[in-house]
């Protein structure tokens, strides 16, 4: 692992910030079917990175969703118990 990536991935892990690591979508075998020169994609290379890329902002949007319906349930019940007294 590069420098760089090292510094990418511990970044993320200290500040809880999500990381889509696409180093292993492509192995060995498809890199002359996914990367025309070992770094620009082919046109099937793209069609992977885009789903991949994709299905991760989809999760993304799911999981702020689904924070969001707990925040919202927490500061109900905060504003409920804050009635009560």
């Amino acid at each position: 692992m590069r420098d760089s990536e090292c510094l990418i991935i511990n970044y993320s892990a200290e500040y809880l910030f999500p990381v889509l690591d696409i180093r292993f979508l492509i192995n060995e075998d498809s890199e002359n079917i996914f990367l025309r020169d070992g770094v620009h994609t082919t046109d099937a290379g793209a069609k992977v990175y885009a789903e991949k890329i994709y299905d991760f902002l989809n999760s993304m949007q799911n999981n702020d969703l689904q924070c969001s319906n707990k925040i919202d349930s927490i500061n109900f019940k905060i504003n409920k118990i804050e009635r009560e007294f």
